[in-house]
Formats: structure tokens, sequence, C-alpha cells
């Protein structure tokens, strides 16, 4: 049978409903001949005997060949090309089979017995809505429903045409039920297609994800074959950038341990507290204000701030503004200024403020100011410096990485270079090959084919003894010994051995020793 996933999803839908419809079609037959069973006893009595029991008879005999159509369908390999025949041939057997049911309400219809007429319908009705497919469904409904609703409309009273007219609804809700079922069955085929098909993607997506796994696998395993062959030069590299490493870690502590002696330094410089009460006027300065502003302490008590014009105008904002909040009960901590000393000379300067408070009242403001002119241009010059440090590295990394694409190339011109050889000695019409360790680890087709194999992979591996009588063999291996010693090529001799078919023969044999 051909895989469902190999056809067009059409074909695939058509092959995958036609699949369900014969595997429900065997408890569609028992469930039908239960029925008629059924019916055939409760109707003993009532309708002619010998009638019912020819129509069940004929009715057991019309499903024979339905039950051997499902055994043929499951032994047989149905493709997508032979589906709509098997469908329509189930069609046919099962429109058979509703033309013996419709059969029953025409010729054994119990007159003026409403009960067993209601029998009927009902067993009818569990006959037909028994189905599963559409294609099951709209035989038995069209043709024995519209047979039946002609009997009660032929019966002609009030109460037939009402039951007539009820089973006509019916069978129009049963028409539309099928139709709904087929689609969601179909719906579901599709949505079983479409996740096979996503599966399949998923799996040709994991191979080949593990193909180019292994390629990358085999290409890494190359390039550190290559690698490995400029190690010392790669070492030489790495004791280079060992020392500049070691060169720029000195340099960096240097640098702390500047930066730290200058804020030792800084820290350790007298700061000025000053007091001001609510109006801005000074009434208390630290001695040390001489040193930072050059004004005495008796030039400073009583006077405004902003009337000794030490605050940069262009900071008076500022100033206004964190006074503001200090009244207000907030800690201003090191805010930058630029205050003019008494020679007009302008210094980077950071204020502290915190509120002055004497019985739950804020009265004034009390300030520390430190002059960090010097420190800020410190931290300048330290950050260019560090900059002018990271360039150089910069600089170095870029020398580095030329040196590494130098190397690259010299791999691939290696790799390039092996290739060409290896070309050379394949063809060679001389039969070469190289033993290690008593065994033969390479040979060209010409060495193959003096000694009577189809490919070199057949000598490959297998030892050198294997070929050479005993004295050849000792002769050899002597020479091998003293080729190693001197590492000089050995004088020509003429050994004798056996081929790989068995025949024996002599060769001349040119040896020297090489790395491989």
């Amino acid at each position: 049978m051909v895989s469902l996933n190999e056809l067009p999803k059409s074909s695939k839908l058509l092959q995958a409903q036609v699949d369900e419809l014969y595997r429900e079609g065997l408890p569609g037959i028992v469930s039908a001949f239960v029925c008629a069973v059924f019916l055939t006893v409760a109707l003993w009595h009532t309708v002619w005997t010998w009638g019912i029991v020819v129509w069940l008879c004929t009715l057991s005999i019309s499903l024979i060949p339905r039950f051997l159509l499902i055994r043929a369908y499951r032994k047989a390999a149905p493709t997508a090309d032979t589906s709509l025949w098997w469908a329509r041939m189930f069609a046919i057997g099962t429109t058979s089979g509703a033309l013996f049911w419709a059969a029953l309400p025409v010729f054994l219809f119990p007159e003026n017995q409403p009960l067993s007429q209601a029998l009927i319908t009902f067993v009818i009705g569990i006959t037909v809505a028994n189905g599963a497919r559409r294609e099951s469904q709209v035989p038995f409904i069209v043709i024995v429903f519209t047979v039946l609703a002609g009997r009660f409309f032929y019966e002609g009273s009030r109460d037939y045409v009402i039951m007539g007219a009820l089973l006509v609804t019916f069978t129009i809700f049963l028409l539309g039920a099928a139709h709904r079922i087929h689609v969601k069955i179909t719906d579901l085929l599709k949505l079983r297609f479409d996740k096979d098909d996503i599966i399949d993607s998923l799996a040709a997506e994991h191979a080949l994800s593990t193909r180019l796994n292994e390629d990358l696998k085999k290409a890494r395993n190359e390039l550190e074959n290559r690698v490995l062959e400029r190690t010392t030069e790669l070492l030489d590299t790495n004791k280079r950038l060992e020392k500049e490493i070691e060169e720029r870690k000195q340099a960096e502590g240097a640098l702390r341990e500047s930066q730290a002696q200058y804020r030792l330094h800084f820290e350790n410089v007298h700061d000025v507290i000053f007091s001001y009460d609510k109006d801005l006027r000074i009434f208390n300065v630290s001695p040390s204000a001489e040193y930072l502003f050059g004004y005495k302490v008796k030039d400073l008590i009583g006077k405004y701030i902003f009337d000794l014009n030490i605050i940069a105008k262009e900071d008076m904002p500022l100033a206004l503004e964190h006074i503001k909040k200090i009244f207000n009960g907030e800690t201003i901590d090191a805010a930058g200024y630029r205050f003019y000393n008494s020679n007009r000379e302008l210094r980077l300067v950071e204020v502290s403020g915190a509120p002055l408070v004497r019985e739950g009242r804020i009265i004034g403001v009390v300030s520390v100011a430190r002059d960090v002119t010097d420190r800020i241009h410190t931290e300048e010059q330290l950050r260019k410096a560090r900059e002018d440090l990271e360039e150089k590295v910069l600089e170095r990394t870029k020398e580095l990485r030329n040196i590494n694409t130098i190397l690259e190339l010299q791999i691939q011109e290696r790799k390039r270079a092996e290739e060409r050889y290896r070309t050379v000695v394949d063809l060679a019409p001389v039969p070469i090959s190289i033993q290690g360790d008593g065994l033969i680890v390479f040979v060209n087709q010409a060495a193959a084919d003096a000694m009577r194999v189809s490919s070199p992979e057949e000598l490959i591996g297998r030892p050198l003894e294997e070929f050479l009588d005993p004295t050849s063999y000792k002769l050899t291996e002597a020479r091998k010994a003293m080729m190693i010693e001197k590492w000089e090529p050995a004088p020509v001799i003429q050994v004798s051995g056996k081929r790989a078919d068995g025949t024996l023969g002599w060769a001349e044999l040119h040896s020297a020793p090489i790395i491989y």
C-alpha cells in the first residue's frame, strides 16, 4: 500500500476517508442484522409470518456481499487511484441494504397497529442514525425515510400526515447532521495530515542538522590538526601577549596607586565650616576660610553671602534652590559650585549643607565647603591617561588579529599543498607505499595494481611481513633501523615475496625515512 505521506493532500484525504468508511462498515452490518432480528421477533404475531421471514432472509443475504467487500478491501492494497472505486462499491452496497429496509413499510406495514408502526419507525431510525459517515447515511435517509414518509401520507388520516411531516423534518435534520459530521471528520483528517507534514519536516531538519554537525566536527578536527603545526609560533605570540598584559597590569596598578595618593591628599585638606541665618547673613566661619578663599574671618562675619560675590553668577540660581530646600528641612550633599577667591581666581568647590535646628525650629544653615579643583583636574588627567592606554591596547589587539589572519592563510596554503602532493603521488606510475610500525599506512594506485588488488584500501593496515619472505623481511627491518638512526635514504635492494593473489615476484626497493 502506498504511504499516505507520499501522496498529494487531496489524494491522501480521499484514501483516509475510504479507510474510515471500511473500518466502520463491519459494525454497521452487525448492527443492521441485530435490528432486523429484533424487528422480526417483535412483528412475528403482527404481520404475515412468512413475509417477515422472507424479508429477514433476503436482508441477511444482501449483507453477505457487503461483508465480503469489506474483507476484500482489507486484504487488498488500495491506492489513491482505486480509492474512488472502493467508495462507489461501498455506496452501492449501502444503497442495496436501504432498498430492503424500504420494502418493510411497503409490504409488511401492520394495519391498525399504531404501536407496531411506531416500532418499525423507531428501529429504522436507529439503523439510519447508526451510520458514522455521510456516504453511509445518505442512501438510508433518502430511500428509507422517503418510502416510510410516503406510507404515512398514503394512509391519509390526520395523525399519519403529522407523523409523515415529522419524519420529513427528521430526514432534513439527519441530512444536515450527516453533512456536518462529514465536514468535521474531513477537517480532522486535514489536521492529522498537517501534523504529519510538520513531523516529517522537523525530522528532515533534524537529519540535516545532524549531518551539518558531523561535517562541522570533521572540519574542526582537520583545522585542529593544521593548527598543531603552528604551535611554536602561537606559543611565542602567547608569551608576547602575556608580557604585554603584565605591563598593562603594572600600568593600571601605578594609576590606582597614584589615584589613591591624590585621594588621600584631598581628603586631608582642611574644609571650611560656615553658618548663616535665615537672612543669609554669615555668623560663624572656621579659620580655614582664609586658606580656601583668601578672606580673613573678620571680613566674612556679619556679611550677606551674595554680597561677597564669592559664588559665580551662573551658579546663583542653583545655590538659591539648594538654600530653599535646606530651609524646608532637606540636606544637600556635595553640591558643585564655582567660587571666586580673594584674587578673583575661579575655584571648583563642593558644598554640603544641613538645617541648623534650635528648639525644634530651623534658624539657619550649617555648610561645609571643600576645594576640589585640583582633584577634578587630576581625575581628568587620569581619565585621559586611561583612554590613551586603552587606545594602545586596541592597536595591539588589531596587530594580533592580523597575525592570526596570516596564520589562517598559511594553514590554508599548507592544506592546498598537501592536496597537490597527494594528487601527484596518487597519479605516479611507480608503486609508492609508506610503512609505520610494521604496517602499511599508505599506497598509491600503482602499488595496488602491482599487488593485484582493486584499490589501495585493501592493503592499508595490513602488515608488511604478510607479503615478504622471511629473509627479505629481516633485511627490510635492518634497513629501516639504519635509516631511522642516520636519517638518510638506504641503498637500493631487491626483495622477493608474494602478491595479494598468491603469485610470487621480485621487486627493487628504494627506501627513505619520512615524517607522516
